[in-house]
């Protein structure tokens, strides 16, 4: 990680290959992982003030419509010239075209290597039945995320 990001981010410390890699929350369903010099946001909102200490994203992992996980304003405020969104079909359909030319679509069941790093759509649901109504099967994404030593972003 840069000096600035590793300065910022505090949280779960996992061990993994080529380095810790730190699980920061930021609110409700905004989260940084930082590992070696990468950054990935996950569904940033609130603002480019919510993650104003953190370094730039050179990935950032959307998984659905919902205003509490899609921000455009955000994604504005927060995106760099070369950062990628991963995103669903869903989502990526909600962006302004300027994000939409930055975003990858994956959709669930899909995998793709992201500057090195491997990224495996799978559908995201509530497993209670009392919150299965919010996020049916499906409905949505979830990522799984396989770092590797030699990564680049």
């Amino acid at each position: 990680m840069s000096s600035r990001a590793a300065d910022t981010l505090t949280g779960d410390i996992l061990p993994a290959e080529g380095g810790d890699l730190i699980i920061h929350p930021v609110n409700h369903a905004t989260f940084v992982m930082g590992w070696n010099d990468k950054v990935i946001y996950v569904d940033p909102v609130g603002g480019g003030q919510t993650v104003r200490r953190i370094a730039r994203p050179g990935l950032i992992l959307l998984t659905h419509t919902h205003g509490d996980h899609l921000s455009v304003e955000t994604l504005q405020s927060v995106i760099g010239e070369k950062t990628i969104l991963l995103a669903p079909p869903s989502v990526a359909g909600q962006l302004p075209e300027k994000l939409r030319g930055q975003t990858i679509v994956l959709t669930n069941g899909e995998s793709k290597s992201v500057n090195g790093i491997g990224i495996e759509a799978v559908p995201m649901y509530n497993t209670t039945p009392e919150r299965a109504q919010y996020h049916p099967k499906g409905g949505g994404t979830a990522y799984v995320v396989t770092w590797a030593a030699g990564a680049s972003m």
